[in-house]
């Protein structure tokens, strides 16, 4: 073979291949290089195990994510519960074990619009902190040696029967003296035609399932690039962008059950048998469970603007409560079901048995202008102060009892 004839196949050879190829990777580190530039300049955490609130939960659907900081004082322990300090399986002497759970108003979620954007409540300003330092002061008063820990274990969007597989699974392995429930806006309210607990459940990942059934491309498209994110922050937008086509997909999945909803004429004759078909059916058996491992339980009925009087409540909050009723009836929504819904939780949790207290409403003559909402149930760092020292004073007695027994 002479010089030439070799000189020529090396050219031909850098043409088909090698210059192709510092083509694609010149494109590739290019589209890298503007991933990354617009990841940093949007202050996005790159980590979704660092970004992402949540992470799947093969019982619950979701889960806390233990590794989840936003700014100091607003993330999660190292268990996975709200709350800066560790939590050990085995209590300390001495100690009085509370776990408080319910949805995004006892885990202190912020606002977002159409309400004024609000941060969530910090660590140390949960309703948790609340009532545990009410009942610590109360307990020192009395000159007992004993100290209640009360552990944040809400979840955004819970619903009860995700509380009753959340006991079961985990929180039974911490040896709870009491679990005290704050629920209400997540499945009491849920007043529809032929309503079912589970299957309408529709937050978060519930429709992973469903993607799955129906060979979507969506959830294989995701899963890819979420395995590929680790290594790119193309890929890392690319994975955000299909969470957030995910998310549009369950919102439009929330917005369809809104047309079954029924109206305030209809809850005397149906409401109480859906209630019997959902939340109630699940404190039966946490009960059955309370008895199992022996702990206290207590329901409290949550705070929610709707059922407030405006007159007692201070500027800020008539304007959230003006915001929630006109949302309320856009989307279907009769708020005068919520009033006549709340009338029936004193007879049906008496007639099952259930240790209840209504909190719906927590503004009076004491509250003043005080901001106690940042949107339709979502508290400042003044309400939930209220409502965890008016649920320290109902529980007191219960806890001091419980102490004495032990």
């Amino acid at each position: 073979m002479d010089e030439d004839t070799s000189y020529l196949r090396r050219r031909k050879f850098l043409r088909r291949f090698v210059f192709p190829l510092f083509i694609v990777i010149f494109f590739v580190s290019l589209v890298e290089l503007a991933s990354f530039i617009h990841v940093k300049r949007r202050g996005y955490e790159p980590d979704p195990f660092a970004r992402n609130a949540h992470l799947y939960n093969q019982y619950r659907i979701h889960e806390l994510n233990p590794r989840y900081r936003t700014s100091p004082g607003y993330g999660h322990s190292r268990e996975g519960f709200r709350r800066d300090d560790p939590v050990s399986p085995e209590k300390g002497d001495g100690v009085f074990r509370i776990f408080l759970m319910g949805g995004s108003t006892t885990y202190g979620l912020g606002a977002f619009p159409p309400y004024e954007l609000h941060p969530g409540l910090k660590n140390e300003e949960g309703i948790d902190r609340a009532i545990e330092d009410a009942l610590n002061g109360m307990i020192e008063e009395k000159g007992i040696s004993k100290r209640v820990e009360v552990i944040n274990a809400a979840a955004v969007n819970y619903n009860t029967y995700q509380h009753l597989v959340y006991i079961m699974e985990k929180l039974y392995l911490y040896k709870p003296d009491m679990i005290v429930f704050l629920d209400g806006a997540n499945d009491f309210y849920y007043f529809m035609r032929d309503y079912d607990h589970l299957e309408d459940y529709w937050y978060s990942y519930a429709y992973v399932s469903d993607w799955l059934n129906e060979r979507s491309w969506l959830f294989p498209a995701y899963a890819c690039a979420r395995v590929l994110a680790r290594y790119s922050y193309a890929f890392t937008l690319v994975e955000m962008r299909l969470e957030y086509s995910m998310n549009c997909r369950v919102s439009d999945e929330y917005k369809r059950n809104l047309d079954r909803c029924l109206t305030a004429a209809d809850v005397k004759e149906q409401y109480p048998a859906i209630a019997h078909n959902s939340f109630l059916r699940t404190y039966r058996l946490i009960q059955a469970l309370s008895m199992h491992y022996d702990f206290g339980m207590f329901v409290f009925l949550q705070p929610y603007i709707p059922l407030e009087d405006s007159a007692l409540l201070g500027e800020a909050d008539r304007e959230n409560r003006e915001i929630t009723v006109r949302e309320l009836k856009s989307a279907n929504w009769d708020p005068e079901s919520f009033n006549e819904i709340r009338k029936t939780f004193p007879f049906l949790f008496a007639k099952y048995g259930i240790p209840f207290h209504d909190l719906g409403q927590i503004a009076d003559e004491t509250t003043g202008d005080s901001q106690l909402y940042i949107d339709y149930c979502h508290l400042a760092p003044a309400g939930a102060k209220r409502v965890g020292t008016l649920m320290a004073e109902m529980l007191a007695p219960l806890v001091l009892a419980e102490i004495k027994n032990r």
